[in-house]
Order: C-alpha cells, then structure tokens, then sequence
C-alpha cells in the first residue's frame, strides 16, 4: 500500500464517513500517512501479510477502540499510531522486533499494554503520554532490557 503526504490519501474525501480499515491480506506495507487523520474509525482490520506499519500510518484516530497487530508485523515505524485516543489494550506479538519512537504516543486511553518477548527495541518516547495501568513484558525482554544496550531507550515507556 502506498505512501501518501498528509491528507493525501484518495479516500481522504470521505474521511468523516470511513468508520473501519480493512487492509486484506496481499498487501505487505501499510504507507506513510495512508490512513492518518480519520476521526471517526473505529476499528482497523489487518491482514496478516502485512510486515511492516509505516510513520504516521493510522496516526490522529481519536475514535479507535479495536486494533489487533497480525503476527505477519516485524515493524511499527515512527507515530504510526500517535494519538489513538480510544484505545485501551494493544498486545505486540511475538513478531514485532521494532517498535520505533512515538508509536503509540498520546494514545491517552490506553490501560493495558502487553509487548510479546519477539520484541528486540522499543524507541525512545514510543509510550510518551500513555498512562498504562497494566504493563506486561515478558521476562525474556524485561532481562534483556535490565543488561547493557538492550535495546530499550530512554524513555520509551514514560508515563506508562
């Protein structure tokens, strides 16, 4: 799926009409900015050929309640889903090696986040502004992000 400059996208029209993303399988890429600033979505369905969520994908989705990442992503790029205000659990699978700075930034109604022991970096500020109740790690990452460069940067997890 292609990359687009901010409200660039051609659905970008009927943005106060779209209320679900479907990405099916076949498509490996959701782009930069392809499914940015769409208030009133409300669920994101991703097929499980998608490898990799690039900057500011489905970022700005103040509505977004449902986000379930495929175990087909390595990849969550820059912002992809800053600002995701409606959401309250995220699980990162095994599969997700990175998770780049404010991925899920602002995301201010998330209460539970679960990072699957896949996960190899989590840049810094990727949870800026989330205030998280459950944090959950597993023990293969936490020791890993305990011993020297792990991989874990500064603040990444501020305010979780």
């Amino acid at each position: 799926m292609g990359s687009y400059g901010t409200y660039g996208a051609p659905w970008y029209e009927n943005v106060d009409t779209i209320q679900k993303v479907v990405v099916e399988n076949g498509v490996s890429t959701i782009g930069v900015n392809a499914f940015d600033f769409l208030s009133n979505v409300t669920q994101i369905s991703i097929g499980n050929t998608v490898t990799e969520l690039k900057e500011n994908c489905c970022s700005h989705m103040p509505s977004l309640t449902s986000l379930i990442i495929p175990d087909s992503v390595s990849d969550i790029k820059r912002a992809a889903f800053i600002r995701a205000n409606g959401l309250q659990e995220l699980v990162i699978p095994t599969t997700v090696v990175n998770i780049e700075d404010y991925a899920f930034a602002y995301s201010e109604a998330l209460k539970s986040i679960v990072i699957e022991d896949g996960t190899q970096s989590i840049k810094e500020n990727a949870f800026l502004g989330v205030y998280a109740t459950n944090l959950q790690i597993s023990a293969v990452n936490l020791e890993k992000y305990l011993t020297a460069n792990c991989g874990l940067e500064q603040n990444a997890l501020v305010m979780c």
